[in-house]
């Protein structure tokens, strides 16, 4: 039924774009019709308008997607680490929820199956709608890579996708020996620090780009001496700064298949101050004690400043979702506990026991990752924005309620490899001088938390249901005295625990935010 839907579409059926519209020309040249032209992996895709019902026996239209790619080098442009597309002739409404791929049935589509975990290099073009889009014309590979046996095809594309033919040197970029340092290593927005590089590959181009930064950018290149060394000044960017950005030595010459981006040596620029308290200070000041206890692993401390909630306990065991457990486990029906909300975004949300809110916090510490990167500074957990209800422009006043992010990156299973992790904490005014968390959030960006929770901006509060009052704005502030970044040493034990599981709801590649796993035996521990 589906090739004859297909069929159907490309000889006349519904058929959004003519056929035509996927022939070039004569002299059509597809990288001159890109404005970037990346190689990189598909992280995910997401359908981008609700799907039409169709009838049996019939197709609907195309419905557009936008796909995030984990970049591993630019071949025309520049691109951050993590980019996203649109794609609106790829994914075809059918009679099953599924749908189809129908790139091939000529109105353009990029993918014939779903790309989850291909290797790509493809060109993309920015659209009036201001996104980037692509097309079966500036598609020159799509396939396992090089790493998967598909080097020669990989190769012939990546040649064809470049206009030139790319060097394909061993061991070529930057080598095991290669290293850079900053100096100095810390200081205030707009600090000049000088970059320095030895063991690199004498001759070689190096591209200097900043991670972290509200935008990823590339700020110079470097040619490298005959000593395999070099020198290059770096201005480390003024306004609101997230607490650390991370250099990159980028090598234009690393081999054919291998991740550049991740391959880079690399330097953090520790940002000791990133501007003047976006709020009221008396709201930063709660923030930066939130900050030191949490980072500097003062768990009781924490606690303090949360404010318990009364639960009235059904019985020893949850009976299906949600409910006060695991707080109410091994309970009398009619029994009332204390305990703290911790809402899941895009699961069930759990209530914990202060023992149990205590080892989140350990564990959330232990397991970050400070040695990986993204495009949102390094994987340490770090206090990241303030946020607030209203806009921008509303001068984030934020009488009554705002909320303290925490961010850090997780190690996780091939073929993402890390997910970054963001933790709001809501915070509510209870008088002129004191404040409380009143509920605790997590949730995996930007697959379930948008990205400006992270990295600034304003967004669409119903996504995240900390406000009913429209739209927030998140601030990026680091406290004058940042703690050091948590992410080393193992968790301390706490005793009688219980197990958790970790998995990201609406994924396939399945690693999310954080869903307990409810256990009765009294030696039952975290996982």
């Amino acid at each position: 039924m589906l090739a004859a839907a297909v069929a159907a579409l490309v000889t006349g059926g519904i058929s959004p774009r003519r056929a035509y519209a996927c022939e070039g020309g004569p002299g059509y040249d597809p990288v001159a019709d890109s404005d970037v032209v990346v190689v990189g992996q598909v992280a995910w895709w997401e359908s981008l308008a609700p799907t039409p019902a169709v009838s049996a026996g019939s197709t609907g239209p195309f419905v557009p997607i936008r796909v995030t790619l984990q970049i591993a080098r630019a071949l025309k442009g520049s691109a951050p680490a993590t980019l996203t597309f649109v794609d609106d002739a790829s994914r075809l409404v059918t009679p099953t929820e599924s749908g189809a791929w129908a790139g091939a049935s000529g109105a353009c589509g990029s993918f014939d199956a779903d790309p989850t975990g291909k290797q790509v290099i493809i060109g993309l073009r920015q659209e009036t709608d201001g996104l980037y889009h692509a097309d079966r014309l500036r598609t020159f590979y799509i396939g396992d890579g090089p790493q998967g046996g598909d080097y020669l095809a990989f190769q012939a594309a990546l040649d064809r996708a470049a206009n030139v033919a790319i060097p394909h040197l061993s061991p070529g970029g930057a080598g095991p020996a290669a290293r850079v340092r900053l100096t100095p290593e810390a200081g205030p927005g707009g600090t000049t620090a000088m970059l320095v590089g030895v063991g690199f590959l004498p001759g070689d181009l190096i591209s200097l780009e900043i991670l972290g930064n509200l935008e990823t950018s590339r700020i110079a290149t470097a040619t490298v001496a005959a000593d395999g060394g070099f020198r290059v000044p770096v201005i480390i960017p003024q306004g609101q700064l997230p607490p650390a950005l991370t250099v990159l030595a980028v090598s234009l010459s690393t081999p054919i298949g291998i991740d550049a981006r991740a391959q880079a040596p690399r330097a953090t620029f520790t940002v000791t101050t990133s501007g003047p308290c976006p709020l009221e200070q008396d709201a930063c000041d709660f923030a930066a004690t939130l900050n030191r206890a949490w980072l500097g692993g003062a768990d009781a401390a924490f606690l303090a400043q949360l404010a318990p909630q009364t639960y009235t306990c059904s019985g020893p065991a949850a009976q299906g979702l949600g409910g006060p457990y695991p707080l109410c486990d091994g309970s009398i029906a009619g029994e009332q506990r204390s305990g703290y909300p911790l809402e899941n975004l895009g699961s069930e949300g759990v209530v914990l026991s202060a023992a149990q809110y205590r080892d989140f916090l350990q564990r959330v510490r232990s397991q970050a990752a400070p040695t990986l990167n993204d495009a949102a500074g390094d994987g340490a957990l770090r206090l990241v924005t303030l946020g607030c209800a209203g806009q921008a422009s509303d001068a984030a006043a934020c009488p009554e309620h705002f909320t303290v992010v925490f961010s850090a990156l997780k190690r996780a299973p091939a073929p993402l490899g890390q997910i970054r992790y963001a933790y709001l904490f809501t915070v509510q005014r209870l008088s002129s001088q004191e404040f409380r968390v009143t509920d605790t959030a997590v949730g995996a960006t930007p697959m379930l938390v948008p990205i400006e929770t992270v990295r600034g901006g304003t967004t669409d509060a119903g996504l995240l249901n900390l406000t009913s009052r429209g739209a927030m704005t998140f601030y990026p502030w680091v406290p004058v005295r940042q703690m050091p970044a948590a992410g080393v040493g193992p968790a301390a034990s706490t005793g009688k625990q219980l197990p958790i599981l970790l998995a990201l709801a609406g994924l396939a590649l399945g690693v999310a935010g954080f869903r307990l796993a409810r256990g009765v035996q009294s030696n039952a521990r975290w996982h």
